[in-house]
């Protein structure tokens, strides 16, 4: 973990929840409020790294989405994970990040799911108990995020989506974070108005951390 970043902020969404977008109109206007509207150094973004990790085998068109293979939900953590620690050195004081482990924990534990259902042999559903092992103590270890940000569907997108894996992911994600006793905030309505809503979440939580009090401020035993 770099000093030099201050905080970090992650967003969550099922596929099409619009992470992408709202994560450049919300380093916009933190880049704002800090003086450097046109600078990307403060303020980072880590996100496509999915994408990138498709375009290493375009073969293969399940890759790395909700039919990823056990590894590749690891593959996908530990990118995500690499990416944001190269962020961090470069100096960002602000990172926000498109995606957790929390969408990961969800999506190993759908696979899992569809295993049992389809009758997987004992030794896959042994592969899918590890893998969960796995990610929980990542998480425990490499977690930390300041704010957790959530983008949940619209009406018009649920109804559009129908009964699908999305609109599960959508149901489910916010279970997932309240199982590891994580606060979630909640961002709804227009681009504009999740922007205001987050930055003020963004402020609640540097006031906060301003209170506490460093080492040197602690009496000495």
């Amino acid at each position: 973990m770099n000093d030099a970043t201050k905080l970090r902020i992650s967003l969550l969404g099922a596929p099409g929840s619009g992470k992408s977008t709202f994560a450049t109109a919300l380093a916009k206007e933190l880049r704002a409020q800090k003086g450097n509207p046109k600078s990307t150094k403060s303020v980072k973004v880590v996100d496509k790294y999915v994408e990138r990790l498709r375009a290493c085998i375009p073969e293969d068109i399940n890759a790395f989405d909700i039919h990823a293979t056990y590894p590749q939900n690891l593959q996908i953590q530990f990118e995500r994970w690499t990416k944001e620690q190269k962020a961090e050195r470069s100096g960002a004081e602000t990172l926000i990040v498109c995606g957790s482990i929390y969408e990961t924990i969800l999506y190993t534990a759908l696979r899992i799911n569809s295993d049992l259902t389809l009758g997987a042999d004992k030794e896959l559903q042994h592969y899918g108990r590890v893998m969960m092992e796995c990610l929980g103590v990542t998480q425990t270890l490499t977690s930390v995020t300041d704010l957790l940000l959530f983008l949940p569907y619209d009406e018009k997108t649920l109804k559009a989506k129908g009964k699908s894996y999305d609109t599960v992911i959508n149901e489910k994600l916010p279970e997932v974070v309240a199982g590891y006793y994580r606060p979630l905030t909640v961002l709804q309505g227009t681009t504009k108005k999740k922007v205001i809503d987050a930055v003020n979440a963004v402020k609640a939580i540097e006031d906060w951390k301003s209170l506490q009090p460093t080492l040197d401020d602690e009496p000495t035993v």
